[in-house]
């Protein structure tokens, strides 16, 4: 295009080769010179052929990210390609399809040979005096099967990191700088949320998981060891001040998160979520993602001084997660991506000025960065899948669609699920489904997320994309689509009534919580029927009468809220994180279950809070699991769907990165 050309000209060049090594031919051949150009200029690599066999997907999507049109879209140097190249070797049973023998024959010499070529191009571009690289070195720190959830260097750099191996609570680790030896160092539900510069831990004692979520006992813990001190309950996140007196933390209050500092002191606050709150070198300042909808990790960097005053610093990100200031403290870091779910390392700066720091292929998360300009991130495989059991059968199936499948609802009959992809193959947008659960295709409904189906199956409710006051009403079949506007109320989750004519939204105006709403299909102004922090994710919380709901209330236990308004009854015996699942045909019990794994359901009786288990389930494979939903059920409760998250990962330290 006449721009000139560098270094990511020849990275270019590396993936057309590659391209034609796996597939057997050229990506851009035509019949002339000036069409195999405008070929190059203009139109994405084919397919890769059927005859090829079983390409691993994440080498594809090495060989298509060389071949980006835009040179900062591509690997920014050879040593990012070859680490990419050598850490796919390395992968063993983890790809969606299991390898077939042909495949174990060729796969780990290839991409070690074409690890060697990638190194070979990245020592021909060191050696060109007029295009000099500084290339990052990364160093692996952990090398088993399961999920790191927080990391940070240790005021003299060495490393403490919480992770849950091979399917096991998550325990504390501490590792040596460069040692690739971890020793646990806490008990299993403990997880690190900070460190002190003079070395005192705040830690998350039953560490627990809801969604993208996390909360615990907040307590104080030396370095050295010894048993920590309790300090408050129901902590998302903690980040100690810079003199170690005092520490800024997110919580969950009313339907709100609520960012705080010092403690006691709330700065800002959202009916959606706060994470990864960093503060500055100088303590005026804390960093901060904001997320606007719950169970969501779209979300935006931000900062909040002393007074309360919040800046947004970035354009919305489709995921972000991870954060830390840089080294010289000019600017924030953090881990993101505008569309599906590859984060990559960027910057803003306090002016809002993004850029690109590091760009690989797969999921980064970043942890911490320490004075040196050291990095610490995992590296992250994520996956959502659903399980159903359909009617008359007697053996679950595993009903995922792409990489992040979450159903959403169940039919009444037990045929018909509802649900999104909001991972990679959902795009910036997310994508609305629906499939038989006999295992029929899925049929794409549209964009859009969180999709709840109507009574009779033919039309599912579902969450506009992006922060919009609408709602989405899609045909299953035939029919013509409509958007309905929720006027101030921003809904999350909106579910039909049992008359088909009025529904049920969690949403939440402006700078207040979440609260139940009831809105006429005609469009009229949602009213509301609770307070502040009651919450409902499932249509089946509906009574078969349409005229009560079981919801969480704001004391995070179960309690009946009239349709029509009025007193809510609150149901004894019902625990802290305990969430309603379904009403019984009869009225008179609620089945109910916490989001753990495995997940275990109870049937609840409504007067008495009598309880009994009904049933537990559980993926056959626990690594890596961070969250497995009690099942929506059909009517009869015979057949049903349930949800699960695995998250696999790899903790790095990089240095050189500027």
């Amino acid at each position: 295009k006449g721009d000139a050309a560098d270094h990511r000209s020849d990275i270019f060049s590396f993936g057309s080769i590659l391209y034609e090594m796996l597939n057997g031919e050229r990506a851009f051949k035509r019949n002339t010179s000036a069409e195999t150009m405008t070929a190059i200029l203009n139109e994405d690599p084919p397919e890769f052929a059927i005859k090829t066999g079983a390409i691993a997907p994440a080498l594809e999507r090495i060989v298509r990210h060389c071949m980006e049109k835009q040179p900062g879209q591509r690997f920014q140097s050879a040593h990012d390609i070859a680490f990419e190249l050598e850490s796919l070797s390395s992968i063993s049973g983890t790809t969606a399809a299991p390898a077939t023998p042909a495949r174990n024959k060729w796969f780990r010499p290839a991409v070690a040979a074409l690890a060697l070529l990638a190194a070979g191009l990245g020592l021909g571009a060191w050696l060109k005096p007029s295009n000099p690289e500084i290339h990052p070195k990364l160093h692996r720190i952990t090398f088993r099967r399961g999920t790191i959830w927080n990391a940070r260097f240790t005021p003299d750099g060495n490393l403490l990191y919480g992770a849950a191996w091979e399917g096991q609570p998550i325990e504390l680790y501490a590792a040596q700088n460069g040692s690739t030896e971890s020793r646990s160092v806490g008990a299993p539900g403990t997880g690190i949320l900070g460190v002190s510069a003079s070395g005192e831990l705040a830690v998350s004692t039953n560490f627990e998981l809801e969604g993208f979520e996390s909360s615990g006992m907040l307590a104080r813990a030396p370095l050295g060891g010894g048993a920590p001190r309790e300090i408050a309950d129901g902590v998302e996140y903690a980040d100690w001040s810079p003199d170690g007196a005092s520490m800024a933390i997110v919580r969950r209050v009313g339907g709100k998160d609520r960012l705080e500092y010092p403690m006691g002191t709330v700065l800002y606050e959202t009916a959606g979520w706060v994470s990864h709150p960093r503060l500055s070198s100088d303590g005026k300042t804390i960093a901060f993602i904001d997320h606007p909808f719950e169970r969501d990790d779209a979300g935006s960097i931000a900062t909040v001084d002393q007074s309360g005053n919040k800046k947004t610093l970035s354009e919305q990100f489709v995921s972000a997660q991870g954060l830390a200031w840089s080294s010289s403290g000019n600017e924030i870091w953090f881990t993101g991506t505008t569309s599906g779910s590859s984060r990559e390392l960027r910057a803003v700066s306090l002016a809002g000025k993004e850029r690109l720091v590091y760009l690989g292929t797969g999921t980064l998360t970043l942890h911490d960065i320490s004075k040196d300009g050291r990095v610490l991130f995992s590296r992250d495989d994520l996956r959502a899948g659903m399980i159903a059991l359909a009617p008359g059968e007697k053996k679950e199936r595993d009903l995922s669609w792409h990489d992040w499948t979450v159903p959403r609802d169940l039919s009444n009959d037990g045929k018909l699920i509802s649900f999104d992809e909001t991972g990679e193959a959902g795009g910036e947008t997310g994508a609305l489904y629906v499939r038989s659960s006999d295992g029929s295709p899925a049929v794409r409904l549209g964009e859009g997320r969180a999709p709840s189906l109507s009574p009779d199956g033919k039309w599912v409710l579902a969450r506009a994309p992006g922060a919009k006051h609408e709602l989405l009403q899609l045909p299953t079949g035939a029919g013509e689509s409509r958007t309905i506007s929720t006027g101030d109320v921003l809904a999350q989750y909106a579910y039909f009534l049992p008359d088909s004519r009025r529904s049920l939204e969690v949403g939440s105006v402006s700078k207040h919580g979440l609260r139940l709403w009831i809105q006429g299909r005609d469009g009229g102004k949602p009213q509301p029927i609770s307070p502040e922090g009651a919450m409902v994710r499932r249509r089946q919380c509906i009574s078969p009468d349409g005229k009560q709901i079981a919801a969480r209330d704001p004391e995070g236990k179960i309690s009946v809220y009239p349709v029509a308004g009025g007193k809510p009854i609150a149901i004894p015996h019902t625990e802290v994180g305990e969430e309603p699942v379904q009403w019984t045909a009869d009225g008179k019990s609620v089945l109910v279950g916490k989001r753990e794994v495995p997940a275990r359901v109870y049937v609840l009786n409504i007067a008495s809070g009598d309880r009994k288990l009904m049933q537990t389930f559980m993926p056959a494979d626990p690594t890596g699991l961070f969250g497995n939903s009690s099942p929506t059920f059909s009517s009869e409760l015979k057949s049903y769907v349930y949800s699960y998250q695995r998250i696999t990962s790899d903790l790095y330290i990089v240095d050189g990165l500027k």
